[in-house]
């Protein structure tokens, strides 16, 4: 089956536009329904540019420390459990392809940060 990939950059994600009819995400996310565009996944390049090797430089929402590394200097896969099979697709697709550290987890959209951004409009 053909695919079709897409780059987009979406404007009004942040406040006052935040989960609102006019964040850009989720206008396009509408206008993709409307043509009967059958989506399959997301990928959101989010705080890209980050990284630091200083101990503590990570935070999580509370108890996911507990998981993952301290340090900053990893690529985090992150979506909701809906997302679990796309989300481990493409975390082993970049690890068989790059050896930098990388992370993942799918999780519960109520977590703080899971469905923030671009994500939420992908519900």
């Amino acid at each position: 089956m053909a695919h079709t990939l897409r780059f987009v950059a979406f404007v009004n994600e942040e406040p006052p536009f935040f989960q609102t009819e006019k964040m850009g995400s989720l206008v396009y996310a509408k206008a993709c329904k409307a043509r009967g565009k059958r989506l399959i996944g997301m990928l959101s390049l989010e705080t890209i540019g980050y990284y630091s090797d200083e101990d503590k430089s990570q935070h999580f929402p509370a108890g996911l420390g507990l998981f993952y590394p301290s340090t900053g200097n990893f690529i985090a896969f992150v979506g909701n459990l809906k997302s679990r099979s796309f989300l481990e697709r493409n975390l082993s697709i970049f690890r068989a392809g790059s050896s930098f550290p990388s992370e993942g987890a799918s999780l519960p959209a109520f977590i703080p940060g899971i469905g923030w951004s671009d994500h939420w409009s992908w519900g």
